[in-house]
């Protein structure tokens, strides 16, 4: 199978080659494999006439299996995850052997490209189930990259983060109005360098638990500040500060 990516699904015209793909991987007649079209699914599937022992594993038994366009993306996802596994792993014990810190920021860029392509995936019009099998997908790449790859002197533990008697809406506002007025360095000011030490750094105060509760997906929140009229509007408390 030819060496996909998960831009294959995000990018609308790779998207429509890919399923070119699978109408066409056989598009000269072969004995054993034809394309049928079902009606009642609206997509082609492809037949494919295997052989298997019969229950005394001697002669064999023809047998019909029917492969749909979902299972022919869910096994491209599946290489896809190995793959990008693979190309990880090198590269932590290629380029990033003996540099700790540069080791943590390339997982942490990782992390930040992964969690682009789940958002860019989300947003997308490709099917429900082909979409929430590569959105587990990636969070199955990230918890991996996660646990074997972030260095441990790097992991940010509760006791050493600042921790805000504010919503989680509040303490990602509160950080894009410093970033929107100069007061944070501009190479940490984009959304996503925002999000990152927003995670790492801080925690929130969540009302219904009564707990402190460590920042997470801070890149998804602030992203909100900019379409959800709800997370742009400030609580008293926050806005008083501000003014």
């Amino acid at each position: 199978m030819i060496g996909y990516t998960f831009l294959d699904f995000i990018d609308s015209q790779r998207y429509k080659e890919l399923k070119s793909s699978f109408y066409n991987i056989y598009s000269k007649p072969q004995p054993d494999v034809l394309l049928k079209y079902e009606e009642s699914e609206r997509e082609f599937v492809r037949l494919a006439f295997i052989t298997v022992p019969d229950e005394n594993g001697e002669a064999g038994v023809d047998m019909v299996r029917e492969i749909t366009l979902n299972d022919y993306f869910k096994d491209i996802i599946a290489d896809i995850k190995r793959d990008y596994l693979y190309q990880v792993q090198k590269d932590v014990e290629g380029k990033y052997k003996f540099s700790r810190e540069h080791l943590f920021m390339y997982v942490n860029s990782e992390i930040d490209l992964l969690e682009e392509y789940d958002d860019r995936i989300n947003k997308s019009e490709i099917s429900y189930s082909v979409k929430s099998c590569l959105i587990e997908t990636i969070a199955q790449i990230i918890d991996v990259i996660k646990d074997e790859y972030l260095p441990n002197e790097f992991l940010s533990f509760e006791e050493d983060k600042i921790k805000f008697k504010l919503t989680k809406k509040e303490v990602a506002l509160l950080f894009k109005k410093m970033s929107e007025q100069g007061f944070i360095n501009s190479e940490q000011a984009s959304d996503i360098e925002l999000g990152k030490m927003l995670d790492m750094h801080f925690c929130y105060y969540d009302n219904k638990s009564k707990q402190f509760v460590e920042m997470s997906n801070s890149y998804k929140t602030i992203q909100k500040l900019k379409n959800d009229i709800n997370h742009q509007t400030p609580s008293v408390k926050l806005s008083n500060f501000l003014k």
